[in-house]
C-alpha cells in the first residue's frame, strides 16, 4: 500500500513535468508547434497597434469577488498565449503596485487566489515574459499550501501557470519574431527553476504519503 501511494505520487509528477520539459526542448526551433501556423507580421503589427494597454491597479487585496476582479481588470478583454501577439501588453502594471499587493495578500486565508491573480495578469503585461516568470517564482515561494502539508496541490496549479508561460513563449517566438520576450537566457533559468520547484514539491508530497502510509501499517 505504501509503495502505491508513493508511486501515484511519481506518476501525476511524472505527468506534469515531462510535459514542460518537451515544451522547453522544442522552444525555438524553426517550425509549427502545436498546430500554430506563423503569422504574416502586418497582422500582427495590425492587431497590436489597435489598442493601448489596460492599466491594472491591484491596490489592497479584498475579498475576490466579481466585483473585485472587475475593478482590478477593467473589462471584459481576455488575453489569451493563443493571440497573435501571444498576449503581450494587454496589461500595464505597476510593480510597486504588484508586490505591495502580493506582500499584503500573503497574509490572507485566501492568499492562493490573490496569487494566482497575479499570475493570471502578469505574462500578459507589459513586462517581458523573462521578468513575468521571475513574478511568477516570487509569489511560488509565499504559496503557503506546502508548509500547510499540501505540496502537491501546488505544484499542480503552478505547473498550469507553469504551462501557459511556456505557451506565450511558444507565440512570442515563432509568431510574434520574439518581441516581448526579454533575455532569453534569464527567460530559460527561471522556467526551469519553476518546473525545479514544482518537481521537489511533489516529491515532499510522496514522502509524506509514504510516510503516513507507513505510521498506518504500524498502528495496526
Amino acid at each position: 500500500m505504501a509503495r502505491y501511494i508513493a508511486t501515484r505520487a511519481w506518476r501525476d509528477a511524472s505527468r506534469i513535468l515531462q510535459r514542460l520539459d518537451h515544451d522547453l526542448a522544442h522552444m525555438g526551433h524553426g517550425y509549427l508547434l502545436r498546430g500554430r501556423p506563423v503569422v504574416d507580421p502586418a497582422l500582427v503589427v495590425a492587431e497590436t497597434d489597435s489598442g493601448e494597454p489596460s492599466p491594472v491597479a491591484f491596490g489592497k487585496p479584498r475579498a475576490l469577488t466579481a466585483k473585485h476582479l472587475a475593478r482590478i481588470l477593467g473589462g471584459d478583454r481576455q488575453p489569451s498565449a493563443h493571440l497573435v501577439d501571444g498576449g503581450w501588453r494587454w496589461y500595464q502594471v505597476s510593480m510597486p503596485d504588484v508586490y505591495g499587493y502580493i506582500n499584503a495578500s500573503s497574509q490572507r486565508q485566501d492568499a492562493v487566489g490573490h496569487l494566482a491573480l497575479v499570475a493570471s495578469v502578469v505574462p500578459y503585461s507589459q513586462l517581458t515574459l523573462s521578468e513575468a516568470v521571475g513574478v511568477t517564482l516570487d509569489m511560488m515561494r509565499l504559496d503557503p499550501r506546502p508548509e500547510l502539508g499540501h505540496p502537491s496541490k501546488a505544484a499542480t496549479d503552478w505547473a498550469e501557470h507553469g504551462l501557459g508561460l511556456i505557451d506565450c513563449w511558444q507565440a512570442r517566438q515563432l509568431r510574434y519574431q520574439g518581441r516581448g520576450l526579454g533575455d532569453v537566457e534569464t527567460l530559460a533559468r527561471r522556467i526551469d527553476a519553476l518546473r525545479a520547484m514544482c518537481a521537489r514539491w511533489h516529491v515532499h508530497q510522496a514522502e509524506m504519503d509514504l510516510a503516513a502510509a507507513k505510521d498506518k501499517l504500524t498502528a495496526r
